[in-house]
Order: structure tokens, then C-alpha cells, then sequence
């Protein structure tokens, strides 16, 4: 049984033919997402020898799960400089490091401090836009 869409006229009153196409396109493209991502669920809860059944609540699952990957994937990508100054300047700060050397050296001493002062604050947004996502 073919599951049909309905979208009255009046909602579509200043589309053109070539809009209205690309509206069926991508809506048929969203629930072959959908429904591909419902078959993961399902596959992940099933047990071995029952037989497949998707519910109501599997395709909310899915629906919600397949939103947030997208938003997560857009978000995560706009920090790739704060994550490269973060792994940087805290393999500089540790290679900085030298207890010793700080007793004598007080240019050393201030370049340690200023990476690893970078290094922190830089982490430490990393994680806090990272939490941000999920």
C-alpha cells in the first residue's frame, strides 16, 4: 500500500511547476532517509530470531536522530581553527616544558606561559562548542 502525500493548493499558491517538482524530489528523498535510517533502529533492538516490525515510536527515533546528525555535522565543522590551535599550541607547550630551564630562563618561562595559557583557553572552547552540538 503506497503511502501518499497531500499538500493542498493554497500552500502552494506562488510555486512554480519546476518548485513544485523539486519539492516532490527532495520530500522523497527526506523519507527514503527516513525510512533507511527506521531499518538501522529497528535492526539495532531486534533480537535474532523475531520477525522485523517498525513502530510509531521507531520512526520519531529516527526523525529526530536523522535532524540531529545533520545539525551535529554543519556545527562541528565551523571550530576546525580552534580545534588545529588547540593541538598545536599544546604540543608546543609541551615541548616548552622544562622545569629546570625555567629557573635561569625567563624568556622561556613567558613563552611557556603564553602558549599554555593559549592552549588552555583554546581547549576549553573546543569542548564547551563541541558539548553545544549534542
Amino acid at each position: 500500500m503506497p503511502i501518499k502525500v497531500v499538500i493542498q493548493d493554497n500552500n502552494l499558491t506562488y510555486f512554480s511547476a519546476e518548485a513544485k517538482d523539486e519539492l516532490k524530489n527532495q520530500m522523497e528523498k527526506y523519507a527514503s532517509e527516513i525510512i533507511k535510517e527506521t531499518g538501522r533502529l529497528e535492526e539495532t533492538i531486534r533480537d535474532d530470531n523475531s520477525t522485523p516490525e517498525i513502530t510509531r515510536e521507531l520512526i520519531r527515533k529516527a526523525i529526530t536522530k536523522y535532524k540531529d546528525s545533520f545539525n551535529r555535522s554543519k556545527k562541528v565543522k565551523k571550530f576546525p581553527i580552534i580545534k588545529f590551535i588547540s593541538t598545536i599550541s599544546l604540543f608546543l607547550a609541551g615541548l616548552l616544558f622544562d622545569f629546570d630551564s625555567f629557573k635561569t630562563d625567563t624568556i622561556l618561562l613567558a613563552m611557556f606561559i603564553i602558549i599554555f595559557t593559549v592552549a588552555t583557553i583554546s581547549t576549553t572552547i573546543m569542548f564547551v562548542k563541541e558539548g553545544d552540538t549534542k
